[in-house]
């Protein structure tokens, strides 16, 4: 009886050893510093080369402000808050607006950031709660009702993010009263069941609504899904219905927490929210505003080091010595993708004169660009 006792207590000391063991292994990058000490980051410091791909400009596909970009099967699909554009991945030339914002069958009240890479798919944020799927060929597949969710004054529950994954759709509900008991949950594709609900364990007492209009990011990275919520420090991989922690960016005590973005008093440019993460074997990106400034934070995982740098005006170009690069988001494990507005180009064009002769002839072409056309799509492979 004795040794049984003796080999359970060796078991339960064996477990927790492995447990703390692999919780000291997990990575965690010091933003904090970073923070402190912002340097430069150079764009030939994790970028091989850019890819430079005009989008063509026409009354039936204007782009305005702040376009979100993906890649998907040689398209580059354009989505602003209303319209969503489907493009040449190669010339830039318009293929084909999908879908329609409208209050009729089939219609759209508004675009959102939800692709089923794995099926070429585009879902839009329906009528009351409703997923609607779209082809690339702006062709019209099915909806899916949101399961609970509410959009009244009273105990609302609404999704703010989306990430297809597997056979699922997974919802991130907006904490919006305090009191919202869902986090994440997983939406079968085929039959609208919700699979599984991770529960919000941040319940506050608040007298009010607060709206975010985005609180959590999803990215992939070697065929894995991978989750980064604003107010942790951690990011955690999806592994069905669990999240497994990855690695921590740890901002110390510029960290903006749950309890203080519930608190009135907090002065939220003060502190930072990290997100908007894109890894690869080698890097780590990510992304926060910091008193009201936007910054770019560049993780070597060959030198295990950490540099963050303002990006209000892009990160300075030394590969082709064109116009300075504002990365948006990650599409593969070695694309960045970013946007130059059409007058940023003309301007750089005006401005150095001197320059455009050493230009590539590809780059010499954008000098035709017109300051109200579509903006250039800069496509960057990052150093493997």
């Amino acid at each position: 009886m004795m040794n049984n006792r003796v080999l359970v207590l060796l078991i339960a000391l064996l477990f927790f050893a492995c447990q703390a063991e692999k919780k000291s292994e997990l990575l965690v990058i010091d933003v904090e510093t970073g923070i402190e000490n912002p340097g430069e980051i150079l764009c030939s410091d994790f970028i091989g080369s850019f890819e430079y791909i005009p989008l063509e400009t026409r009354d039936s596909c204007l782009i305005d402000g702040n376009p979100a970009v993906q890649i998907l099967d040689n398209n580059l699909l354009v989505r602003t808050p209303n319209d969503c554009f489907l493009f040449d991945a190669k010339t830039g030339k318009f293929k084909t607006r999908i879908g329609k914002r409208g209050r009729g069958p089939g219609e759209y009240r508004q675009t959102i950031d939800l692709i089923d890479f794995d099926n070429s798919t585009v879902f839009f944020a329906g009528q009351n709660g409703d997923l609607l799927e779209y082809s690339l060929q702006n062709k019209f597949i099915k909806s899916i009702k949101i399961p609970t969710y509410n959009d009244g004054f009273e105990n609302p529950s609404i999704p703010i993010a989306y990430t297809s994954y597997k056979n699922w759709i997974v919802c991130h509900f907006g904490n919006l009263t305090g009191t919202e008991k869902k986090f994440l949950m997983g939406i079968n594709k085929s039959t609208g069941n919700a699979d599984f609900i991770i529960p919000n364990k941040r319940i506050f007492e608040y007298n009010g609504l607060k709206i975010s209009a985005k609180e959590v990011a999803f990215y992939r990275f070697n065929n894995e899904f991978y989750m980064k919520e604003d107010y942790n420090d951690t990011i955690y991989c999806m592994q069905d219905s669990l999240l497994i922690p990855h690695v921590v960016l740890s901002a110390g005590r510029f960290q903006l927490t749950h309890e203080m973005y519930w608190d009135k008093n907090v002065e939220e440019t003060e502190f930072v929210t990290p997100g908007d993460v894109f890894e690869t074997n080698n890097f780590l990106t990510f992304q926060y505003f910091y008193r009201k400034k936007p910054y770019f934070g560049l993780y070597s995982k060959k030198h295990q080091n950490v540099v963050v740098t303002e990006i209000e005006n892009g990160l300075k170009n030394d590969i082709d010595n064109f116009v300075n690069f504002k990365p948006f988001m990650g599409i593969t494990n070695h694309v960045l993708v970013g946007i130059a507005d059409a007058y940023v180009v003309t301007e750089w064009f005006l401005k150095n004169s001197e320059k455009i002769d050493q230009l590539p002839p590809e780059l010499q072409k954008l000098r035709n660009i017109k300051e109200t056309d579509n903006p250039v799509v800069m496509i960057a492979k990052l150093k493997e």
